[in-house]
């Protein structure tokens, strides 16, 4: 992540046209998220937009240090005003540890945040109501997380549907055969957003070897 933060950063001070937001101070700092933008489809309001959710409001038992970096971008490309939650995350380990219940526990109180106490009443209900796209490393299989997902947001009568990647991300550590624990997520009233994965080249210049490399493994 150091490796990508700095070489995003000095790219991306040539271009204008792009922005980053980072949880941490600096390049090196551990357990951070990080958030790259078109300024010419996005933008923030304010600096209310770009929140951290650390300790209690996210891994308290896991790991406090790992955050869910939550924001809230302005449509540019609309012709009514309209509104875009992205949550990144990555999930601590551990197969019987509580990590993936906090994950969901700490999504549905941003989608319904009237239903705890929070430090920013006046707009946490506007928020509550905005489609929300989540990019995560969930450090587990889709499977293993999905229906926890689904059961934490169902009193908020909102959808969740998750992205189909047919390409391996990772290899398990047991059998060294690929799997894929990243995943994309669409939370919406009644499924109104829809959302297609890129394909390797498209995430990253070089991405579609590491992935043959990770098929190879099967």
């Amino acid at each position: 992540l150091e490796d990508r933060l700095r070489a995003a950063k000095t790219n991306l001070t040539a271009r204008r046209d792009f922005s980053l937001l980072r949880t941490g101070t600096t390049p090196t700092q551990k357990n951070q998220e990080a958030v790259i933008y078109d300024n010419s489809l996005l933008c923030l309001r304010d600096a209310t937009d770009f929140r951290c959710h650390r300790g209690q409001e996210a891994y308290a038992e896991t790991d406090p240090r790992k955050a869910v970096a939550e924001v809230l971008f302005e449509v540019k490309t609309v012709s009514r005003s309209a509104r875009l939650r992205v949550l990144t995350t990555h999930v601590p380990g551990g197969r019987y540890g509580p990590a993936r219940a906090e994950l969901c526990k700490c999504i549905a109180r941003l989608l319904n945040p009237t239903g705890s106490a929070s430090s920013h009443a006046n707009t946490d209900e506007q928020r509550s109501l905005v489609p929300t796209l989540l990019l995560a490393d969930l450090n587990f299989p889709e499977k293993a997380i999905r229906p926890m997902l689904q059961q934490a947001i169902r009193p908020l009568q909102v959808t969740c549907s998750f992205a189909e990647i047919s390409y391996p991300t990772n290899l398990c550590q047991g059998s060294l055969l690929p799997r894929r624990i990243d995943s994309i997520a669409t939370l919406s009233e009644k499924g109104s957003m829809k959302v297609t994965a890129l394909e390797p080249e498209e995430v990253w210049p070089g991405l579609s070897v590491v992935v043959e490399l990770l098929k190879s493994r099967s």
